[in-house]
């Protein structure tokens, strides 16, 4: 079973995805990660996806990333709005825990981002939620 992601937080609508959800979202979809990262494989949505459908505050300058086993990082929300993606599927599957799944916090070119946190933030695995502040 898919168990979700939720975007919370500083924003004016609390998104729950599922993996349908997820799958369904037009705008954002990354078809091949390998275009991104050649490193990495599956089907991403960019985090500037997600934050048009929540609409974070106009003030909101944090996102926090919640990993299953309890790993946070925070960084600014500006660093990693446009270049993050959220790895969620292979082959038209829910991304397996092998690849750290069910969903994968991926910033391909973090070190482009010229903001110490983002490396801790780079590349998370087992998602469970987004905490804009």
């Amino acid at each position: 079973m898919f168990p979700g992601l939720r975007v919370t937080g500083r924003v004016q609508s609390s998104l729950e995805l599922s993996f349908a959800k997820l799958s369904e979202i037009q705008d954002g979809q990354v078809p091949d990660v390998r275009e991104l990262d050649p490193s990495r494989r599956g089907t991403a949505i960019r985090l500037e996806a997600l934050l048009a459908l929540a609409q974070p505050a106009a003030d909101a300058q944090k996102i926090t990333i919640q990993s299953r086993d309890g790993f946070e990082s925070n960084v600014s929300l500006d660093a990693v709005r446009e270049r993050a993606v959220l790895i969620y599927a292979i082959d038209g599957q829910p991304l397996p825990a092998k690849f750290g799944g069910p969903i994968r916090f991926l910033v391909p070119d973090a070190a482009a981002c010229g903001e110490a946190a983002i490396d801790t933030c780079g590349n998370v695995k087992q998602i469970a939620s987004l905490v804009i502040s």
